[in-house]
């Protein structure tokens, strides 16, 4: 039992929902939110949570300026199809265009 609980925590942020960009970690932390919100300080009991937690934002930007490249090229591209394909990928590429 232990092996599955903790095996489901790890793969928590991969497990996708039916709902765009929902996880199960978001269905999770929306279970604790509503149900267990004295769980969500747990943070405050270690004190080099920070340390552990700190993101290289370089980096981050950096592989968000190539994605957006991508999307560009994708962007400029797409002026070339017809209308009924520019319509059927609009949805995509606005969620796309979202996230950049």
């Amino acid at each position: 039992k232990q092996w599955y609980q903790r095996r489901v925590a790890i793969t928590a942020g991969e497990i996708k929902s039916n709902k765009p960009r929902m996880t199960m970690m978001h269905v999770l932390v929306e279970s604790i939110e509503k149900n267990k919100p004295e769980l969500l300080q747990f943070y405050k009991k270690f004190d080099d949570i920070t340390e552990v937690a700190k993101i290289d934002n370089a980096e981050n930007e950096k592989e968000l300026r190539e994605l957006k490249k991508v999307l560009d090229d994708i962007k400029g591209r797409m002026k070339k199809l017809d209308k009924a394909t520019i319509e059927r990928f609009s949805g995509v590429m606005k969620e796309a265009d979202d996230f950049c």
